[in-house]
């Protein structure tokens, strides 16, 4: 994001701060801000997040609560009835909530995509196990 692909999208997009739990240095002049303070500062106006999984919901109720748009890596939450939650919040505040699953983009989940294309749905089996008798 800092160095975006010369005519890509993200070239449109400016980096105001970042967060980390580590104690960092200005990365290519953007500064490292707190939590509360890039909630809190309205020149921010989304977070982009790629925390531990188990972060993420936590992370995105802060910013969306604070009417920010977010974007996070995948999964959103560990379960159905927090995501619901969020997007629901999100709805609410009138921002956007993305869930980017990065391999979605690959070239091998195209491949994979195309030779899978019209065969139709695969047959699932039944297994079972334990003692016999």
């Amino acid at each position: 994001m800092l160095a975006p692909l010369p005519g890509s999208p993200a070239e449109k997009l400016n980096v105001r701060a970042f967060i980390s739990r580590r104690k960092l240095d200005s990365q290519q002049g953007v500064s490292q801000v707190t939590a509360e303070e890039a909630v809190s500062r309205e020149d921010i106006q989304v977070a982009f997040i790629c925390t531990e999984n188990v972060l993420h919901e936590e992370n995105i109720r802060t910013f969306l609560q604070a009417g920010k748009h977010v974007c996070v890596e995948y999964p959103m939450t560990m379960n159905y009835k927090a995501a619901l939650e969020l997007w629901n919040l999100a709805q609410e505040k009138g921002v956007i909530l993305h869930e980017e699953h990065i391999e979605l983009l690959t070239k091998d989940y195209r491949e994979l995509k195309r030779e899978v294309e019209g065969k139709g749905r695969i047959p699932m089996g039944r297994y079972r196990s334990g003692p016999v008798g």
